[in-house]
């Protein structure tokens, strides 16, 4: 077990060597995963975004399909990363494109319902089916193509041909609900039989609204009761706890100074003794996994940070969880721990919500008009800067998406001029250049004069040369 572990870790840190040398010793074990999460190294290199690592691990012959505890294969986590090179890769090897999670939900569903046109293209190129439908609404990639309003995603999918005659779990096809809608992609021209339907050969007409369309993503609601939309969460919800139990063994972490995979043991607290081995945790998993920072959910869990609700409390007291009590648990990067305190401080604002999911859904909106249908990259965000050298810089420091940074505009955690010192960025001109570029995308009034240091030091910090 302790191999495995060690395994899991260099995979999480992009040590490449160290997976070597452990698979020479014990090859059998390039497909085991750990008895919390079901993560296997795979899995985590795709979480990750070590491309080399999962290379190295597809050279090797490793199961591109296995299942962790929600479901989850390699190839629905590399959607939900938007990591479009990644899922190249694991396609070209063979990943299966239509793996269902424990909700029933394939990759192709999700990277309907994040909006990303062109992971949309590159799955329906490899076969993954629209016509599935998720075990929770009964609804398919095609209803929530229909739903989301997203014109350019839709017809996409008309080229395959989907059926428009699957009910879901309220009884609608994706055709009701292009008809009922206030703003309707679908008209139809012709009568239309479930016979011919099936065969392809139905004839759509886009709306106005659909052609006219000059964006992405144009959402629309159906109208539904609020009441409805909590009983749906709270159904998830259960659905999620069902499927996710599982026993934890020993708490360990692992020793994160340099690239040393060494172990240490902690003893578990009395009363953790007295309880028992500890189940996952199906709110801060489904937290976590939102916020994109799954792969700090054992640090949380085994740091006993394991109840959301809790922890959104706790910062209203006069003890709230702060960045130096992450940085002592061992959470690294800068990012990471920013932007999770900034949801945590959302979701202490959400009093009247009776669902700690509804409040995770309500709080983790970009501020209003920030990055919401922008899916630009930190590549390139700073190379319009002409600063492309400072993409690693940010996404070690765990600034992976533009957003991950904007999103903190205006809050007690925005970047600023000492926070781009410590992640490396040494040049108080090039500093001063990213600092008035979040300004002006960001749309905040302008104020004082940025304050920039005139000194600095011409090397990373100690947590960056960790990271």
């Amino acid at each position: 077990m302790e191999s495995v572990q060690l395994i899991l870790k260099a995979c999480r840190i992009g040590d490449l060597e160290s997976l070597q040398s452990l698979l020479e010793k014990s090859p059998e074990l390039i497909d085991e995963t750990d008895n919390k999460l079901g993560w296997n190294g795979l899995y985590c290199s795709v979480m990750c975004g070590h491309l080399d690592i999962t290379k190295y691990l597809l050279r090797q012959n490793a199961n591109l399909n296995i299942k962790n505890r929600m479901g989850e294969t390699p190839l629905h986590q590399a959607v939900e990363c938007k990591n479009l090179k990644m899922i190249k890769v694991l396609l070209k090897h063979g990943a299966d494109p239509n793996p269902q999670q424990n909700d029933g939900e394939t990759p192709l569903h999700l990277a309907v319902s994040k909006g990303n046109y062109k992971v949309v293209c590159l799955l329906l190129e490899n076969k993954a089916n629209p016509n599935i439908a998720n075990f929770v609404y009964g609804k398919t990639p095609v209803h929530y193509a229909v739903e989301s309003g997203n014109t350019k995603i839709f017809i996409e999918i008309l080229k395959y041909n989907p059926n428009m005659y699957i009910r879901d779990k309220s009884g609608y096809t994706p055709e009701d609900l292009g008809k009922s809608s206030t703003k309707p992609l679908i008209n139809v021209s012709h009568a239309i039989t479930p016979e011919t339907a099936e065969a392809g050969s139905m004839t759509l007409l886009l709306s106005p609204t659909y052609t006219r369309c000059n964006s992405d993503i144009s959402i629309f609601t159906e109208n539904k009761s609020i009441d409805t939309k909590i009983r749906q969460i709270e159904m998830m919800h259960k659905k999620i706890r069902e499927t996710v139990r599982s026993s934890v063994d020993t708490i360990k972490r692992l020793d994160r100074s340099g690239s040393s995979l060494q172990e240490i043991d902690y003893e578990r607290t009395e009363s953790e003794a007295k309880s028992g081995p500890n189940e996952i945790k199906p709110e801060l998993y489904k937290w976590l996994k939102s916020l994109r920072l799954l792969n700090e959910y054992e640090l949380l869990a085994q740091a006993g940070y394991d109840d959301v609700a809790q922890l959104a409390k706790q910062m209203k007291t006069s003890l709230p969880v702060t960045e130096k009590s992450l940085i002592k648990i061992g959470m690294d990067k800068l990012g990471h721990r920013r932007r999770l305190l900034l949801s945590l401080e959302r979701l202490s604002h959400k009093d009247d919500d009776t669902s700690i999911l509804s409040q995770i859904q309500c709080c983790l909106a970009l501020p209003s008009g920030i990055w919401s249908n922008n899916f630009i990259t930190v590549e390139k965000w700073l190379e319009d800067l002409s600063l492309a050298e400072l993409t690693e810089l940010f996404k070690k420091a765990g600034f992976e998406e533009v957003e991950d940074f904007m999103s903190l505009s205006g809050s007690p955690w925005a970047l600023d001029d000492s926070v781009l010192t410590e992640i490396g960025v040494d040049k108080p001109g090039y500093r001063h250049r990213i600092l008035a570029k979040i300004r002006e995308n960001s749309g905040l009034a302008k104020g004082e004069e940025l304050v920039i240091e005139k000194t600095s030091n011409n090397s990373a910090c100690e947590l960056c040369n960790i990271m």
